[in-house]
């Protein structure tokens, strides 16, 4: 397993930001792109996640991997900024509607070798922080074995983000998603989550924390937008049917979060503090 180690100075605030439903090439993409690249030169990150559906119609990355991403990502890439997605359910669908694991097991190969992708999930650690990054296509008993596993071997001093595709909570136009409430939920509790952070719906929302747990909708990456349903889920704090990116820095002990739309205007911003216990430095970064 390969990884990149960079050098910071101790000062340095540790940034990445966040999105999903990109990978449209419709213009909205082009202007996230674009405000990615001007925030970067101003507030330089190190890490993206992506939150599925990276590449449209069916995460073809031979066919479509150049036009809608490297080409409108290569500020970023130019400047070694590491991308890293999980799985939507256009990245591993077919043409003509064929399912999992058909289209996706055909193409496998090609299509992770294009994001460098170990897994369909997989795990990293990026300073303080441990992601994991869940296929919730197929959430099924193999993969929540994996992640109970990877979750019990992690560091208690490290903040863990998981991030997926569905979202566990959304007023959004597909809604929450039951199976992940079911089996999702319970282990982001009880393995002390700070975050889920997911897409598909194509909008932004943030919840207030449940069971300490914050869970965000982060799918304005490009993809048409999509209304809300009338009655929206309980905890929801904020709405937003616009296109966007989140921004997060951490930074002596606190972590903070901005959410910047297509335009370059914040749509949402909060900060949390955490223990001193999570509050390591960070002079290298692996990323494996």
């Amino acid at each position: 397993m390969s990884f990149s180690t960079t050098e910071l100075e101790p000062a340095t605030p540790l940034r990445f930001v966040v999105f999903g439903d990109g990978g449209s090439g419709l213009p909205a993409q082009k202007r996230i792109a674009e405000q990615l690249a001007r925030y970067h030169q101003q507030h330089p990150f190190h890490l993206v996640l992506l939150l599925g559906d990276n590449i449209y119609p069916n995460g073809d990355a031979l066919k479509y991997g150049e036009s809608r991403f490297t080409a409108l990502y290569q500020p970023l890439l130019e400047q070694q900024v590491i991308f890293k997605p999980v799985l939507g359910n256009h990245d591993i669908s077919g043409p003509l509607g064929v399912g999992y694991p058909a289209f996706w097991m055909s193409n496998r190969r090609e299509n992770m070798r294009f994001f460098n992708m170990p897994d369909t999930y997989y795990d990293f650690i990026f300073g303080p922080f441990h992601f994991f990054m869940l296929d919730t296509n197929r959430f099924r008993q193999t993969q929540r074995k994996w992640l109970n596993t990877a979750f019990a071997k992690s560091d208690d001093s490290a903040i863990k983000i998981v991030c997926g595709h569905h979202p566990v909570m959304s007023s959004g136009f597909h809604g929450s998603t039951p199976r992940l409430k079911r089996h999702l939920k319970p282990m982001l509790e009880k393995h002390g989550a700070a975050f889920y952070l997911s897409a598909h719906e194509h909008d932004y929302e943030r919840f207030e924390p449940v069971n300490e747990v914050t869970y965000i909708v982060s799918g304005g990456g490009g993809a048409d937008l999509r209304e809300f349903r009338k009655k929206a889920e309980p905890a929801s704090l904020i709405r937003a049917s616009r296109h966007h990116f989140m921004a997060f820095e951490y930074f002596e002990n606190c972590l903070s979060a901005q959410v910047i739309d297509d335009t370059g205007n914040v749509l949402d911003q909060f900060s949390i503090n955490l223990p001193l216990a999570v509050a390591q430095p960070h002079p290298h970064l692996q990323i494996h």
